[in-house]
């Protein structure tokens, strides 16, 4: 094995999260930590902390935990599954690459932590970092929340590196063209359906007011996917997913554009999500399953989802040029 020095760098992976196990207890864990982040829940703190205690963890754990279960693979949750193949990807491009780059995989909720991948950093001597949270489009949820808990880390650790923050990727040509090219490979193997779908994740419109970004990041990679693929404005249509709680979140939902399409006489979608780089409950079940039946009751007949870009060359290219 090669001895670190501070001369090497290192690069930090960073995705949402995941429990580590398909059961109630380790998702109520999960959840705990996820939903008491006040970047992702803006409700006023006591309220939504006995909301989030006596009401929502003991329910929807439970509802949760069976969803985990009906996708959880041989060897874990999917999204830390292909995360970590992601992760053992890009080392061995950099490895091809001949540059002494150390990669390691954080989870801004649950294992392995941020501060864990900090140290794991730090164990090895390295002093220069690039850190990319694995979100294509930023949102203070999202990145920004992956920025603070970094930063907090630092100091907790006493830790400082020269480091780079990757903020956002949603234009990057790389990027845009592993789109293209995972929607391309799939229509090459089935039939194209009437419609393709471009679901992202949705966000309260309080979030988007307080900063317009990402839905003009999202609308932006959209536009710029559905020009590579030469596609016309009835071609495609863009819509939000995963809405959660009783606020107002971004429009169009992709369940209603989807009852909506099948009752107006379309029969076949194909559904892509951009802005999830690694496939997860959000769609492998919510979409895959969930979306699909909703599509075929109102009368539709051939739903494809189109699987995340995971560890497709394209994309660790996009992660390779980051650093």
């Amino acid at each position: 094995m090669t001895l670190v020095t501070n001369e090497h760098t290192g690069v930090l992976l960073i995705n949402l999260g995941t429990p580590s196990a398909p059961t109630p207890q380790a998702v109520k864990c999960y959840l705990a930590e996820f939903l008491s982040d006040p970047l992702v829940v803006s409700i006023w703190p006591p309220l939504w902390k006995y909301l989030l205690h006596t009401l929502i963890l003991p329910f929807r754990s439970k509802k949760s935990a069976a969803l985990y279960r009906s996708i959880w693979l041989p060897s874990g949750s999917p999204l830390m599954v292909y995360s970590l193949t992601q992760t053992q990807a890009l080392q061995n491009k950099i490895i091809a690459s001949h540059l002494h780059t150390h990669v390691t995989l954080a989870m801004r909720y649950g294992k392995p932590s941020i501060s864990e991948g900090i140290q794991e950093l730090r164990s090895l001597g390295i002093k220069k970092i690039t850190v990319i949270p694995l979100y294509p489009q930023y949102a203070h949820a999202t990145t920004g929340s992956a920025k603070f808990a970094f930063l907090s880390a630092l100091e907790s650790q006493h830790t400082s590196f020269d480091y780079k923050f990757i903020e956002d990727f949603y234009a990057h040509p790389l990027y845009i063209e592993a789109l293209a090219t995972q929607i391309e490979n799939s229509w090459k193997k089935r039939s194209r359906g009437e419609k393709l779908l471009l679901s992202f994740h949705g966000l309260p419109k309080t979030h988007s007011q307080q900063s317009d970004s990402y839905e003009k990041q999202c609308l932006n990679t959209a536009h710029l996917l559905a020009e590579r693929l030469h596609l016309n404005k009835v071609g495609y249509e863009i819509v939000f997913q995963s809405r959660f709680g009783f606020q107002k979140w971004l429009q169009p939902s992709c369940a209603a554009a989807l009852k909506k399409l099948a009752e107006n006489g379309c029969q076949s979608v194909d559904i892509f999500c951009p802005g999830f780089v690694a496939d997860c409950l959000e769609t492998l079940e919510e979409i895959a399953v969930t979306n699909k039946k909703i599509f075929l009751n109102a009368g539709g007949r051939s739903f494809h989802y189109i699987p995340a870009l995971n560890a497709s060359p394209l994309f660790i290219e996009t992660l390779f040029s980051l650093i």
